[in-house]
């Protein structure tokens, strides 16, 4: 900040009279500087107030979304202990729009045995007539502790809503026929999931019954079993 009077040019013999002369005038000149400055510093705490105010705003902002991420950190960790019981139970909603636009749909990811092999379930619509559903596995916290490639028994079972004695049910393993026509499925993964393995495929027309489908949605109870390797 410059501060001076409007006069250009003084000379040196003349500059004590012109200041002699000009106190009034210089000190209201100080005081319109210093009134300035009070309302420079006036705006500066007001912007400074505003940024505290901004960072407790992003501050709560971060905390909700660390409990958001925590939460559905908590859901996932949910469905991939699932299988401790033995059993995974998805939810498959909006059925008939997968079919119609033949999508792909994943599950959660989840653990299955004692070292804790991780996959999860693909649902393929991409059929013409069928839908296929596979095991894909997933690279996991434990995968130095199996047996590659893995083996497994597996049964995949879709609610009946009418008649629960009459579920539709499948049960197969993977054999060593398999393992040697495509050994890459089942090997311990280098990318994010392995392509899937399961020769389970059941009718479009069939899945979307009243007694397999109920308000657009089916529920697929899924259990696996380890097997030693070969």
């Amino acid at each position: 900040m410059e501060v001076g009077c409007d006069t250009i040019e003084i000379a040196r013999k003349n500059l004590e009279t012109h200041i002699t002369q000009n106190v009034v005038g210089h000190q209201k000149l100080l005081l319109h500087e210093l009134n300035q400055l009070r309302t420079e510093n006036k705006q500066l705490r007001a912007d400074n107030e505003q940024l505290r105010a901004d960072n407790e705003q992003l501050r709560v902002t971060n905390e909700r979304h660390e409990q958001s991420i925590q939460s559905h950190e908590q859901s996932i960790l949910y469905s991939c202990t699932l299988l401790s019981t033995g059993q995974l139970e998805w939810k498959i909603k909006g059925v008939k729009q997968k079919i119609e636009n033949k999508e792909d749909t994943y599950s959660d990811p989840f653990y299955a045995g004692l070292y804790k092999c991780q996959g999860c379930i693909q649902w393929n619509c991409l059929f013409f007539s069928k839908v296929g559903v596979y095991i894909c596995i997933m690279k996991g916290d434990y995968d130095d502790k199996l047996h590659w490639p893995i083996r497994y028994k597996y049964t995949f079972i879709i609610l009946n809503h009418i008649n629960s004695n009459n579920n539709y049910e499948y049960t197969n393993q993977v054999t060593k026929e398999y393992l040697e026509k495509y050994p890459d499925n089942l090997k311990k993964p280098t990318q994010m999931r392995n392509q899937g393995y399961a020769n389970f495929f059941i009718s479009k027309t069939e899945i979307l019954e009243a007694k397999y489908c109920k308000e657009d949605s089916i529920t697929l109870l899924i259990k696996i079993e380890l097997l030693p390797a070969l």
